[in-house]
């Protein structure tokens, strides 16, 4: 898969994703399995198949698309400093 680049992150999508992150985590009591939001993506990643986490990583998804001020995709990511999306 390749991941074609939005645009570069800046400060304030920094911090919005910091406030949506412990939001998040609160709502869900993930406070024990993450101390911030790339940590929380990663863990969803990987445990997306487990019934208790299955739904929370396109909450998640929709969070940061949120804070971030972007359209919906549940294909979203950020690496090296820039907001992009997996295309195939």
């Amino acid at each position: 898969m390749a991941i074609s680049t939005i645009r570069k992150v800046t400060d304030l999508d920094s911090s919005r994703l910091d406030a949506a992150f412990e939001r998040f985590v609160a709502r869900h009591k993930l406070s024990d399995q993450a101390d911030c939001w790339q940590e929380l993506n990663n863990f969803l990643e990987f445990y997306k198949n487990e019934p208790r986490y299955s739904g929370l990583l396109l909450a998640w998804k929709r969070v940061m698309c949120r804070a971030l001020r972007e359209h919906y995709s549940r294909n979203i990511t950020i690496g090296y400093g820039y907001v992009g999306h997996y295309v195939d």
